[in-house]
């Protein structure tokens, strides 16, 4: 027996090439497979990997299977891709740069801080993921999870038109602030709520993942904490690396998560909110809405954290939830055709006469009107053709509507994934395909691959890799669609000088001009090692400003120079600089340090000598005679000028 890498599905035949589950090739060279751990790698001895599900820059997520207790599980894996690469053995994980090894040790036990903390809720919290196993292996650490299949609410609302009703929305919104309750009461934040991790099952459990961004709140108050937020989402404490944080950040949150499910936007950002708020309320917007719920979802979002609701009891209260207890159930907050796809998996398992009246019954509720929302379009871009017949022919799609392509696939025996690439194309109707990668009449092979491209006319497009564009074409390729653009530049270890190190928007995510909840698009540029750009901040003493301002222009060094006379007197000449701020030797940034303040204090000279004074003249009184009257005169006459007056200043002045 063996299993399928993609969706773990237990293979009895040994002889198919094709999983009879999933329908996809058993053996597939997978994407950016060099960064990927090869598929039957075997973690703890017990932990079988499979092909990536998720790829992000700090992580790599992969389905996996619990041989022990045979069961699908996520496998987390932390591999910041910027600073980090596979040695020889495909497995391994090593540091690129050994400067970044620290960075790479603290990224890692925040890593594995994710798994504790939502290991200590896994017993009391349903709205949580479960945790399997957390370990380090390999160099890096990985986070063994349950795995869940259904879809975010981000995609939910991306198939239901961009917005939901109120009460659709206020039952999920209930039922994650009564996940949050609990979590808050364990002194844990999660601090990224936004469509993309509030998760619901196929079971219809809405469940919030992705605790990357979590601590315990007593590891903020006296430690500064990661900046992690989510623009949009994040209150305007997530912008300060030392602000107090509580449970009124994450309902902050979970009012602008409500907000944008309500409206179909996402409120401004919260440091741009500072100065001048213009948020409106939804109802404001066209929403059908209660007041108090209204005025629950404008105080949550007050920029000043002591304005808010305090606590997830209070906003639930607030939304009539004081005794609400979640409803986990699919058919309510499942798109439609989701629910049926789930239901139709356990059909198969049923007999036939259970399964025949619940079939009559669906078909009932297709007659009342919900048939509408039933379509659903994924994002992404190729189709991969398997388990047909060799004379099944491509049939001709170009010009049809994206659901009549899909039809003729179909009918022609083509299994299809509904992966679609929209391309901003004005001039043809939006909805119809432009293109296929197989020309219409060709008999396909196992393993074809189909791309079908759709017209978004002048409004959608499914995101370029910007990196295949050197940065004018990339800016001018917004610009012509009227798209707000800006670059930035950021040091990489990595990515050489000059190429695209992230663009804010990812390669393959559908694009909406004039979606109020995009706000542009930002690419950043790598100006490669910030070690490049190191220096020694040269000995500047005894030059001139002028002689200075030149040496460090031809170094490279761009500083705010200010010229202060030096107060003290030196043995530097006057007008030289006698010191610097940046002293010498010092390592500099010649990118960084741009615009720094450099102090150059110039000299005012020595101390001047003090001029000589005279001393004013003794008068010397004469002195009585010491020589007796019967002694000889003895006296040296080449002495007699020592007692006379000296002049002040003689070398033998002290004498006398």
């Amino acid at each position: 027996m063996r299993l399928c890498y993609h969706c773990m599905h237990q293979i009895q035949d040994e002889k198919v090439h094709t999983c009879p589950a999933c329908g996809k090739p058993l053996k597939v060279r997978q994407e950016n497979a060099s960064e990927m751990l090869p598929p039957g790698t075997v973690l703890q001895g017990k932990f079988l990997i499979g092909y990536s599900i998720g790829f992000g820059g700090f992580g790599i997520t992969y389905i996996g299977w619990d041989q022990v207790l045979q069961r699908k599980v996520a496998i987390k894996e932390f591999y910041p891709r910027q600073i980090t690469e596979r040695n020889e053995d495909g497995v391994t994980v090593t540091v690129t740069d050994s400067e970044m090894k620290g960075r790479f040790r603290a990224g890692l036990q925040s890593f594995l801080q994710e798994a504790r903390s939502l290991a200590s809720l896994q017993d009391t919290v349903k709205g949580v993921v479960s945790i399997a196993s957390y370990f380090e292996a390999n160099g890096t650490g990985y986070i063994v999870m349950e795995y869940l299949e259904g879809m975010d609410v981000k995609n939910i609302l991306k198939k239901s038109g961009g917005k939901r009703e109120y009460e659709w929305c206020r039952q999920v919104i209930l039922t994650v602030l009564h996940t949050l309750r609990d979590v808050h009461r364990q002194g844990i934040l999660h601090r990224d709520i936004a469509p993309d991790n509030v998760f619901i099952t196929n079971e219809g459990v809405i469940k919030l993942i992705d605790f990357g961004a979590a601590k315990h709140t007593a590891d903020l108050i006296n430690t500064r904490s990661d900046i992690v937020l989510k623009v949009g989402y994040a209150p305007i404490e997530q912008y300060s690396k030392t602000a107090k944080q509580g449970p009124y950040t994450d309902l902050y949150a979970v009012a602008a998560l409500f907000y944008r499910m309500l409206t179909g936007m996402k409120p401004a950002p919260a440091n741009e909110r500072v100065n001048e708020d213009t948020l409106v309320p939804p109802s404001a917007l066209g929403v059908s809405i209660p007041e108090q719920a209204e005025m629950a979802i404008m105080v949550c979002l007050n920029i000043r954290p002591e304005h808010r609701l305090q606590s997830a009891g209070d906003f639930m209260e607030a939304l009539d939830g004081t005794g609400f207890e979640p409803k986990y159930e699919p058919d309510w907050i499942l798109p439609y055709q989701l629910m049926m796809e789930t239901k139709q998996g356990k059909l198969a398992k049923m007999s036939a006469p259970v399964k025949g009246l619940i079939l009559f019954a669906a078909i009932l509720v297709v007659a009342g009107g919900i048939f509408a929302a039933s379509r659903i379009l994924t994002k992404k871009e190729t189709v991969e053709v398997t388990q047909i017949s060799s004379d099944v022919m491509m049939p001709d799609c170009v010009g049809k509507t994206s659901e009549e392509a899909v039809a003729s696939l179909q009918e022609a025996g083509i299994p299809f994934y509904e992966k679609l690439t929209y391309e901003y194309n004005p001039g043809t109707e939006k909805g119809k395909v432009t293109a296929q990668s197989i020309k219409s009449g060709t008999n396909l092979q196992e393993g074809d691959v189909v791309n079908l491209t759709v017209s978004g006319g002048n409004s959608t497009f499914t995101m370029q890799d910007c990196s295949t564009m050197n940065r004018e074409d990339a800016v001018n390729f917004f610009e012509s669609k009227d798209i707000p653009v800006k670059t930035d530049e950021s040091f990489s270890a990595d990515i050489p000088s000059g190429q695209l190190v992230v663009q804010t928007v990812a390669a393959g995510e559908d694009y909406t001009i004039g979606d109020s909840s995009e706000l542009g698009i930002t690419l950043i540029y790598s100006i490669g090692k910030k070690s490049d750009y190191d220096v020694k901040m040269p000995n500047l003493k005894n030059m001139s400003v002028k002689e200075a301002e030149k040496k460090l222009k031809d170094m490279a060094l761009v500083l705010n120079i200010e010229k202060v006379k030096d107060t003290a007197h030196s043995s530097v000449k006057k007008g030289k600089i006698s010191d610097q701020s940046i002293k010498a030797g010092e390592t500099i940034n010649t990118y960084s340090s741009r615009g720094s303040e450099l102090i150059l204090y110039t000299s005012i000279g020595p101390k001047p000598t003090p001029k000589p004074t005279k001393e004013p003249e003794k008068v010397q009184q004469a002195q009585p005679s010491t020589t007796m009257p019967h002694e000889a005169d003895t006296s040296d006459n080449r002495f007699s000028g020592l007692n006379k007056k000296k002049k002040s200043g003689s070398r033998f002045s002290g004498l006398n």
